[in-house]
């Protein structure tokens, strides 16, 4: 039989917990406290055979470690699943990193139809490369294909109009597989490399001029791409360059073929938050570029280089014939690359194109016409450019032609002679075009004048004598369309100081010899502290002269008072022999002056009716008495009557009156 002591220190070894100082001398002790311990964990039955005998306690130190194995295997399995389910964590994890390790932006709609994850990848790595400018890349350990690699640059192309300067590109390969791509950065039609300091400060230029574009673009979405969309046509020249294939001739040059401005709409949209997707094809008969837009939840078709034609005379023309149009409205004359024509959005939610729907019904200058229409609503629509009359519309009903031929027939002579008249579908609308008759103007100059107070002015411009057209120019070749552009308003008057008569102040015009009297200055003297003089103009009271405002001395006409030869002349005669001012003359009396004259303060448009003392609806004054002699007795005044005297005749009046009822009630009462 094995000694107690070999067995249980073995046993007793698996126990992190247990520390022994004294084997020899606390052998007993030790292990029963290691019995009650595992028997505690394994969940066994008490240990009370320890005292029997080495055999029985060899039969439970050997049960006791079958336990304790049992217990050891389930912890060794429970770690065991542990340390798999972490394993694959990490491998799911190692799966998922190749797909973040680039910078290219995931919501642009080329990258979102690459169809495999391999192209995806090689498009992050494009885009990385170009925005870094690198010259090359080594992609050999990847595997990508030819095929996968023309797939993501082309997408890369269409989705980033900011990579102006990636237009081509090489690679070697082994098999097919791709070992290294070079990249090929092209400005003003020149090769450069990617690190030029001309292609860093084109790239800094077309950055800083796309920022200034968009701060006019605000509003909802709508009206963001509506500016974009007329800043572009307003413009742009469709002209080739060197650089009309991209933005930056586009915007930095103001020049570009279709491809030009498709991409700078695309860069300016984008800079706004707006997604679109570069679309090429062919449109009449021409390869052609065009946008798909993401606005509002919906796809729309734009076509910004449609938008831009010119009328015969070369003026250009702001349409919107193609802005924000359904993929059928814009099916009609433009074919998509059939390698791109699967991935494009066929249907939207509204049944017209967006900007006829939300602005053209509102009066922005396109009209929108049926058989209906009279000719002067076609006439309010002609833009007129020298000799040529134009106009973009839609057309609802039929029979289109019979009803332009008559509405431009009946506008012949308010046109000045029609010689032609010519229209094209473009979109879903018509550009109409009239040739009108060159006509011969008598020419005569307006020279400039300076606005007054009593006159407009107007700046220098020629009149035709006989059609009386406005023009900038003698030989009338830029005409005036406002007429109300050339005037300048008139002056407002300039106040002077108080103008006085004995009875009357105002105020007059001082400018370049005006005296026109000021509206609302007119009043009559008013002293109401009592100190002899004009609460208004300070103007010295006699002592003698009426100051009462409601019995003025000479109301019926302030403008005209007593001496009107000089109406600052201040009246301190009171025996002077007054006007009657109800005596009706028809000339001026000797030692009086025409009222006409200048000397008169004129009233005409200035002096409102509140304050024009002739006014007839205005009650007339009693007139003025003369001073020399005696007051009338039965005069206003009157006799003075205490008024208790007039309520205690009125108590007599009824008193009589109720006696008066009284005694005709006595009577009927006897008679009856």
């Amino acid at each position: 039989m094995p000694q107690s002591g070999s067995v249980l220190w073995a046993t007793a070894r698996t126990l992190p917990r247990v520390h022994c100082k004294n084997q020899k001398t606390q052998s007993f002790s030790w292990k029963k406290a290691v019995f009650l311990q595992i028997l505690k964990q394994i969940g066994t039955k008490t240990a009370s055979t320890l005292a029997n005998g080495a055999k029985e306690e060899y039969t439970v130190i050997t049960d006791i470690r079958m336990k304790e194995d049992a217990f050891m295997e389930r912890i060794r399995k429970s770690m065991l699943q542990q340390v798999l389910c972490m394993a694959l964590s990490l491998l799911l994890l190692l799966t998922l990193l190749p797909q973040v390790t680039f910078a290219a932006d995931t919501d642009r709609y080329g990258y979102t139809k690459l169809e495999s994850a391999k192209e995806k990848k090689l498009y992050g790595m494009l885009v990385d490369a170009v925005e870094d400018c690198k010259d090359e890349l080594a992609v050999s350990a990847e595997g990508f294909t030819l095929a996968e690699l023309e797939s993501a640059s082309q997408m890369v192309g269409r989705d980033y109009p900011e990579f102006f300067y990636y237009q081509t590109y090489g690679a070697s390969h082994i098999d097919g597989i791709v070992q290294k791509i070079y990249f090929k950065y092209i400005l003003n039609g020149q090769l450069v490399q990617g690190n030029s300091p001309e292609l860093k400060a084109a790239r800094a230029a077309l950055d800083k001029k796309v920022n200034e574009i968009v701060k006019g673009a605000t509003g909802d979405n709508y009206q963001k791409a509506l500016y974009l969309h007329d800043y572009l046509v307003n413009n742009l020249i469709y002209q080739s360059t060197n650089n009309d294939q991209n933005a930056y001739g586009a915007l930095i040059e103001g020049k570009a073929v279709c491809a030009g401005y498709s991409h700078a709409y695309q860069l300016l949209l984008r800079k706004v938050g707006i997604e679109s997707f570069y679309i090429t094809g062919e449109s009449k008969g021409i390869p052609h570029a065009w946008l798909l837009v993401f606005l509002n939840d919906e796809c729309y078709y734009t076509d910004v280089t449609w938008d831009d034609p010119m009328t015969p005379d070369g003026h250009q023309i702001l349409g919107h014939y193609y802005f924000n149009m359904s993929y059928d409205d814009i099916s009609k004359d433009h074919t998509t690359d059939a390698d791109y024509a699967q991935w494009l959005p066929k249907k939207h939610d509204h049944k017209d194109m967006y900007y006829f729907e939300h602005d053209a019904r509102e009066g922005n200058g396109i009209g929108w016409f049926n058989s209906s229409t009279t000719s002067a609503t076609l006439y309010n629509h002609l833009k007129k450019e020298g000799n040529f009359y134009y106009c973009d519309f839609r057309y609802d009903d039929a029979n289109m032609e019979d009803w332009l031929k008559d509405a431009i027939n009946s506008l012949s002579g308010q046109l000045g002679g029609v010689q032609g008249a010519s229209w094209e579908t473009i979109g879903n609308e018509y550009m109409l075009t009239i040739t009108t008759q060159v006509q011969s103007h008598t020419i005569s100059k307006v020279s400039a004048k300076a606005a007054t107070c009593r006159s407009e002015g107007n700046t220098e411009y020629y009149v035709c004598t006989t059609c009386n057209q406005y023009f900038k120019d003698a030989n009338g070749d830029q005409e005036i369309a406002d007429k109300n552009s050339v005037k300048i308003a008139m002056k407002a008057h300039t106040p002077g100081s108080w103008k006085t008569d004995a009875h009357n102040h105002w105020k007059e015009c001082t400018a370049d010899g005006c005296k026109t009297m000021i509206a609302g200055t007119s009043a009559i003297h008013v002293d109401q502290n009592g100190d002899q003089r004009c609460d208004t103009c300070s103007y010295q009271l006699p002592s003698n002269d009426s100051t009462d405002p409601t019995n003025p001395t000479n109301p019926t006409n302030p403008t005209n008072p007593t001496n009107p030869t000089n109406p600052t002349e201040v009246v301190t005669d009171p025996t002077e022999e007054v006007t009657d001012p109800t005596e009706e003359s028809t000339e001026p009396t000797q030692g009086e002056t025409d009222p006409t004259e200048e000397s008169t303060p004129s009233t005409e448009e200035t002096t409102p009716s509140g304050d024009d003392p002739t006014d007839p609806t205005e009650p007339s004054a009693p007139a003025a008495t003369d001073p020399t002699k005696p007051a009338d007795p039965a005069g206003d005044a009157g006799l003075p009557i205490d008024p208790k005297l007039l309520i205690l005749a009125a108590a007599v009046v009824g008193l009589i009156g109720i006696i008066a009822v009284i005694a005709s009630l006595t009577r009927k009462k006897r008679k009856a």
